[in-house]
């Protein structure tokens, strides 16, 4: 059974690493310490050599701890392997931290892509992955108190920032509870997560996690026909596995529009999120939820389009801004295996004028992230 045996609590798992013996473990993987990686060798195990430890294969680990500044180089680690940072949740316990953005300017990654020092800002360690394309840096982003665009006084705000020119799936955590599955691509713009990410723990510090789950990711955006795209959200299989998840596409680059990109939403929740931090239990397989589809544009232009899903085709028309970011329903479909064929389900677009013509239907709204 691949689930059985893979986990290994922090006790057994050091003394794995004094003895080279394996262990037993009984304890649910969630219940694990974070292990630090003092030094990843090329071979793609873990040394120590100030303690003498021995090398330990790494296919047993699930969660490593990233230091608090440098450049960690985890491109031999597992894909499933989580990051985790400790951070501060209080602004006085952030004030002591050396990276904190208004600081050390020069160090955020992504910042000859436009991404800017923001006030109440820390950046983890710099996290250089690879993909079988390229290799890549990643950084995580958090505001503990909330950046400018949180709406509520006791949110935070908690972001993944990506230089590389592809698309990825991912998973951001907060604590042992709040979690968001999100997909962005990384091409269009360096940093994608959510300004009202979940309600701020109770504390002085918490444990964020990173865990990529599509490198890339796993979805293909055909080629225009004219003012009609398709989206397609491939292997349907692990998208179940990966649980309720909100997936952006890139640009759709549409004649008439080209900043529109499409937005879907696997379990959605009638809440201002259209997939919360701690979504609710369901027992239900994904393929029995509701399937929410949505567009969205650049701030200022207005369209007259259609979605389309398992055979449904819907017409809005919408004004978009910052706070009427994205259009569509959070109730497309009622049952999203509807709209699933050969493990994949496809989603469509087609800009139709810049006016309304009365026979639209009323959108559901979500602001930007």
């Amino acid at each position: 059974n691949e689930v059985i045996q893979v986990a290994v609590c922090a006790r057994n798992f050091l003394q794995t690493l004094r003895t080279g013996l394996p262990t037993e473990c009984r304890e649910d993987a969630e219940e694990l310490s974070p292990l630090s990686l003092p030094n990843l060798c090329a071979s793609g195990v873990l040394q120590q050599q100030t303690r003498g430890w021995r090398n330990v294969h790494l296919p047993a680990l699930r969660r490593i701890q990233l230091p608090p500044r440098g450049e960690v180089d985890l491109r031999r680690l597992p894909q499933h392997v989580a990051v985790c940072w400790d951070a501060p949740l209080t602004m006085e316990a952030l004030e002591a931290e050396e990276l904190q953005e208004d600081e050390a300017a020069g160090e955020l990654l992504a910042s000859d892509r436009g991404l800017c020092p923001e006030e109440g800002a820390l950046r983890s360690a710099t996290i250089l992955a690879a993909s079988r394309q390229e290799d890549f840096r990643l950084q995580l982003r958090w505001f503990c108190e909330g950046n400018v665009l949180c709406s509520s006084e006791l949110g935070c705000s908690f972001y993944l920032v990506a230089d590389c020119n592809m698309a990825l799936t991912f998973e951001l955590r907060v604590g042992s509870s709040c979690s968001r599955v999100l997909r962005h691509d990384f091409s269009g713009g360096p940093q994608w997560g959510a300004a009202d990410f979940c309600e701020r723990p109770s504390g002085r510090r918490v444990m964020l996690q990173l865990r990529l789950l599509e490198v890339p990711s796993r979805f293909h955006l055909f080629a225009p026909q004219g003012d009609r795209a398709v989206w397609r959200v491939e292997s349907w299989n692990a998208k179940e596995r990966f649980g309720k998840a909100a997936y952006v596409s890139e640009a759709c680059n549409l004649p008439s529009e080209t900043s529109l990109k499409l937005l879907v939403g696997v379990g959605p929740e009638d809440s201002v999120d259209l997939v919360g931090p701690s979504p609710a239990r369901d027992c239900r397989p994904l393929a029995l939820q509701p399937l929410a589809l949505f567009a969205t544009a650049v701030p200022g232009a207005s369209l007259r389009f259609a979605l389309e899903v398992g055979g449904l085709r819907r017409i809005y028309f919408q004004h978009f801004t910052l706070t009427a970011a994205f259009a569509g329903s959070r109730c497309f479909l009622p049952s999203a295996g509807d709209a699933v064929r050969d493990d994949a389900l496809d989603v469509a677009v087609e800009i139709l004028g810049a006016a309304p013509l009365g026979d639209e239907e009323e959108a559901d709204l979500l602001p930007a992230v």
